[in-house]
C-alpha cells in the first residue's frame, strides 16, 4: 500500500514536470515575466504584491550556474507546480 502511494506520488511529479519542461519558455515570454526575472535576479521589489518568496527562491534558483537565469526561473516554476502537483495526493 506504502509502496504505491510513493509511486503515485512520485508519478505525479515527474509527469507534470516532463511536460513542463517540454514546453518551458527558454527567455522572456509575456506580461510579468520581464520585472519577475530582474526582481529575482537582483533581489528587488517587483510591482504590489512584490511576490517576496518568488523573489528568494529566484534568487536561489538563479545561483545554480546552468544555462540563462531567466532559464532557470522558468524551470523553478516547473518544480514548483509539479511539486503543488504532487503535494495534492498527499
Amino acid at each position: 500500500m506504502l509502496n504505491k502511494k510513493i509511486l503515485y506520488t512520485s508519478l505525479s511529479f515527474i509527469i507534470p514536470f516532463a511536460v513542463y519542461l517540454y514546453t518551458l519558455a527558454p527567455t522572456v515570454s509575456w506580461i510579468d515575466s520581464d520585472e519577475l526575472s530582474t526582481a529575482s535576479s537582483l533581489l528587488r521589489i517587483a510591482h504590489p504584491t512584490g511576490y517576496p518568496l518568488f523573489t528568494v527562491l529566484g534568487k536561489i534558483f538563479t545561483l545554480i550556474p546552468f544555462g540563462d537565469k531567466v532559464y532557470m526561473l522558468n524551470i523553478m516554476s516547473a518544480v514548483i507546480s509539479s511539486a503543488a502537483v504532487s503535494l495534492f495526493l498527499i
